[in-house]
């Protein structure tokens, strides 16, 4: 693919996958374009000296921090992650309770991949429900064991079992128009909603982070800074 590349005489070539699944760096380090770019699908730097440029804003990485990254840094002028302008959503009308939700009270939601969940956000999210007795905690399920097993650490914190309510995985479009019952979406840290933020947002629900010191720790605030919300960054 890179003597393809450079037989075909591209100018700049992006890698969107960085060091995440099914990535091929190898394409990169074997030199496939004068100007090289990752994008996007890794958060970080790629600490390597085939990658001439990162893209990202100034939320994400301020002009104090570049040095720690091998790339030169582009800035984009709001958030650096694209979205389309529409996207299909599912006009079905849903009941809280056909999700598994209790048809009163305030539901708090995570869907974020479960491995992103810490003890010490954990920690915080029991927290609040300790102090919100009418709250529900709304998180998507991985498995049934992270399920179990996280059932089991709220139980320590003396929160029922029931008040953590699990998605099962829908199409997207059916997924979209579910956000719509939550009403609040609690970030992750240090790893925090990335796309899922977007989604949040784009349906409406307010997404509260807290914003960290890495690239993955402050993608919420990227977003949340674009659309002129910096009081639910913390």
């Amino acid at each position: 693919i890179s003597l393809l590349a450079r037989k075909m005489e591209i100018d700049i070539a992006i890698d969107l996958k960085g060091y995440t699944r099914n990535c091929r760096p190898n394409i990169f380090a074997e030199g496939c374009a004068p100007i090289q770019v990752s994008y996007l699908g890794y958060p970080g730097t790629m600490a390597a000296d085939y990658m001439d440029y990162l893209i990202a804003d100034r939320t994400l990485i301020p002009r104090k921090k570049t040095h720690h990254y091998s790339e030169k840094i582009v800035y984009m002028p709001n958030s650096y992650q694209v979205n389309v302008s529409k996207r299909s959503i599912s006009e079905t009308s849903l009941l809280r309770h056909e999700l598994g939700l209790p048809n009163t009270g305030f539901v708090f939601c995570c869907f974020n991949n479960n491995y992103k969940i810490t003890p010490s956000t954990f920690t915080g999210w029991m927290r609040v429900l300790t102090a919100i007795d009418d709250g529900v905690l709304w998180l998507f399920e991985n498995n049934n064991n992270t399920t179990k097993n996280l059932k089991k650490e709220a139980m320590k914190f003396g929160i029922n079992e029931d008040r953590l309510v699990f998605a099962t995985h829908m199409p997207v479009e059916e997924h979209l128009n579910r956000i719509k019952q939550a009403d609040l979406f609690i970030d992750t840290l240090p790893y925090n909603a990335h796309t899922t933020t977007s989604d949040a947002l784009r349906m409406g629900l307010p997404v509260l982070t807290c914003m960290g010191n890495s690239f993955a720790s402050r993608v919420a605030a990227s977003l949340l800074n674009a659309i002129n919300l910096p009081e639910l960054i913390t």
